[in-house]
């Protein structure tokens, strides 16, 4: 299967935060957030498991109040019902793969 990118639909838009729905399934959805310079999605929780891949610049991720400084390829999880923000924080764009595990 193959999806364009210019198929992914805006889910999340603040000024400084854009996320688009690359691909949902019955089991899984992936979402690319892409932040500019200090961008940040608060602190929220979701009831399912959510997996996160840094694809580009550099940033913080929070879960349950462990706060992890993360850059290009780190791999993150959070459990169902966790808190979980995410910040960046460095000079360019922070780019993160964010797998919905809705099942």
């Amino acid at each position: 299967m193959h999806l364009p990118h210019d198929n992914a639909t805006v889910v999340y838009g603040t000024p400084k935060v854009v996320g688009c729905r690359l691909l949902e399934t019955e089991a899984v959805e992936y979402v690319e957030l892409t932040f500019l310079k200090d961008g940040n999605v608060p602190a929220h929780s979701l009831d399912i498991p959510v997996t996160f891949y840094i694809a580009e610049g550099n940033g913080t991720v929070s879960i349950d109040g462990s706060k992890f400084t993360v850059g290009p390829g780190d791999m993150l999880t959070s459990d169902a019902g966790t808190s979980r923000e995410l910040t960046n924080t460095g000079k360019g764009d922070f780019r993160v793969l964010v797998i919905k595990h809705k099942r």
